[in-house]
């Protein structure tokens, strides 16, 4: 890619930083001055939302498999999936029918909300490798509705 289309591609929209996981709009991070080279730009944190018009739990499956095949060939690491927590407040049936995705998916690490707390390992350890994560509202909150997947081993 020429380094002119490059820049007029980066100033359309935000980037995060891959050093601080800030917002940035350059390939010298204002903020802490690191400069993002062009591996660094893709984003690797990614937010699907499965549940967003109430959908059928069979709609809502295949949205989540279109939507994490879309994400692994952009190149996203981590995914958060939003799939409520169900009417009734135990638990809803989009939520089990990701569970069970997930449950049959031999690699790759899950994380649900609920767990998403950085003082837990494998959340610090995300947050590390992907500096954006640190900015999730669901961070430490014990969000039901949400799970998050990376994919491969993480």
């Amino acid at each position: 890619m020429e380094n002119s289309d490059y820049k007029k591609r980066l100033m359309k929209k935000f980037i995060i930083c891959y050093n601080c996981g800030n917002a940035i709009n350059a390939l010298i991070c204002p903020i802490c001055k690191e400069i993002n080279h062009i591996d660094n730009l893709c984003n690797s944190f990614k937010e699907i939302n499965i549940k967003y018009d109430n959908p059928s739990i069979k709609v809502a499956a295949n949205r989540l498999q279109l939507e994490l095949r879309k994400a692994k060939g952009e190149g996203v690491k981590v995914v958060k999936i939003i799939h409520g927590w169900g009417s009734t407040g135990v638990g809803g049936d989009i939520k089990i029918a990701v569970n069970n995705h997930f449950s049959k998916i031999q690699s790759g690490v899950i994380i649900p909300g609920e767990k998403f707390n950085s003082s837990q390992r494998q959340v610090k350890n995300w947050i590390k490798k992907y500096p954006e994560l640190k900015n999730d509202d669901t961070l430490n909150r014990k969000n039901k509705g949400v799970t998050f997947y990376a994919f491969g081993k993480n």
